[in-house]
């Protein structure tokens, strides 16, 4: 039974590690100070603190297996397009039309 516990703990590992990997490189354009950064944070995120980063990898994996992420998208881009709708006041069109 510990053999499997250390099997599931390893493949979470590899998955915070590549939750970090997609993190840091797309938002450092650095490649340098990316890879150093991941170095570090990897190290630290994987080895020192893993109780809380592995709750934060369980959680996002459970969000993204079950589909909440979608939802909130579709209440979002679906509330968000409302004000395409709405009539143009005639006071901002003159005012749009002597730009």
């Amino acid at each position: 039974m510990l053999g499997l516990f250390n099997d599931v703990l390893i493949a979470l590992k590899i998955v915070g590690f590549l939750i970090l990997l997609r993190w840091v490189m797309e938002n450092i354009q650095n490649r340098f100070l990316a890879t150093l950064l991941l170095l570090v944070a990897a190290y630290y995120l994987l080895f020192v603190e893993w109780d809380i980063y592995g709750l934060f990898v369980i959680f996002f994996i459970l969000i993204s297996a079950t589909g909440i992420t979608y939802f909130v998208q579709d209440l979002v881009f679906q509330y968000g397009s409302v004000r395409e709708h709405e009539e143009v006041n005639p006071t901002m069109l003159m005012f749009l039309r002597r730009r």
